[in-house]
């Protein structure tokens, strides 16, 4: 993997970086590569990254956390740390926090990871889905609501053997995105 990553044209922080937003956007394992091509294809024309969980990340990180969490935040159990590690966002939040991790505001990268990632997810951003594969052009990812899954053309996700919860819906077009969105959207 190292030589690799040396290969890659990035430093090891930038994959860490990239990793981490490939770890908190993928549900599924059978994504993370095409997730870390997103973000690729997007740095390669100078598009924003706009991944939301770095404004998630900025956002918890305006609140001051773990000081924000109260007291008692060590005591809180996982789901109540987890909501307040990574909070719910609004369409309007994404380019109002102010945070050089916002990357709706900023270029590139965010300055440094937004979690720790996993070993899948630092392997796809080392090995981001090859040109010409399904979707390999994207520019754009939106994920599926659960209970509108079984309503997804297989056509659309010709990236995954079934559809299944957790996925995501890939493509390089603004308009098909949008239209993927106001579909299947999970907002």
């Amino acid at each position: 993997l190292l030589s690799e990553a040396r290969a890659s044209g990035m430093t090891l922080y930038e994959l860490v970086t990239l990793a981490s937003l490939v770890e908190r956007e993928a549900v599924l394992d059978e994504e993370r590569a095409l997730i870390a091509r997103v973000y690729l294809n997007r740095m390669a024309i100078d598009m924003p990254l706009q991944a939301d969980p770095t404004v998630q990340y900025a956002k918890a990180d305006a609140l001051g956390n773990p000081a924000a969490l109260g007291e008692n935040w060590a005591a809180l159990d996982r789901p109540d740390l987890n909501a307040a590690m990574w909070p719910t966002l609004t369409r309007d939040e994404l380019n109002a926090v102010e945070s050089p991790y916002n990357t709706y505001l900023n270029p590139g990268l965010p300055p440094g990871p937004i979690c720790s990632p996993g070993l899948a997810s630092i392997e796809a951003a080392i090995r981001p889905a090859a040109p010409g594969s399904p979707h390999a052009d994207a520019l754009y990812f939106v994920a599926v609501a659960d209970d509108r899954v079984s309503a997804v053309p297989p056509e659309r996700a010709a990236h995954l053997e079934e559809l299944t919860p957790g996925m995501h819906l890939f493509t390089a077009s603004y308009d098909e995105h949008l239209q993927n969105d106001a579909q299947y959207g999970e907002r």
